[in-house]
């Protein structure tokens, strides 16, 4: 009787060994990773007080902005939808991942954007560099 607890005692740690030495853990996906995929615009903030913060009553209201897509690849490239209108990009993270910077492939012309936001579902892009209305602006997107 004692050798056959042991026996199951040893089964049972070795069992028990396997499945800890086993398990696979699951690195989070890198902010490159959040990134890819396709995301659809959903606001934008300009900083009329400059006060550094988006509020509610700076939001641009644009009836286009619900039909701007940006799609990132894992290649590096990225294209913006506006309506049937599509513009070919280059992306890549900057700064230890909290910039993007955006490479007009046509243009050849350069952005950089504070990423204030990124999750698997919601991106806010900051722009310092003299919006249109004010010093900053806030883009938000939304992952499709």
């Amino acid at each position: 009787m004692k050798k056959d607890i042991k026996v199951l005692i040893l089964i049972f740690a070795i069992g028990v060994a396997l499945m800890v030495t086993s398990c696979k853990k699951n690195d989070p996906p890198t902010r490159s990773q959040m990134l890819i995929g396709t995301w659809q615009v959903t606001g934008l903030y300009q900083d009329y007080n400059n006060n550094g913060i988006a509020d509610s009553d700076e939001i641009v209201q644009d009836t286009m902005l619900s039909h701007e897509w940006f799609s990132f690849y894992a290649n590096g490239r990225m294209s913006v939808a506006y309506y049937s209108n599509f513009n070919g990009y280059r992306w890549v993270l900057a700064s230890n991942n909290t910039y993007l910077h955006l490479m007009d492939t046509f243009s050849f012309s350069n952005n950089y954007y504070h990423i204030d936001t990124l999750t698997s579902t919601t991106l806010v892009l900051k722009d310092t560099t003299g919006a249109s209305y004010g010093g900053t602006s806030w883009t938000t997107l939304a992952k499709i």
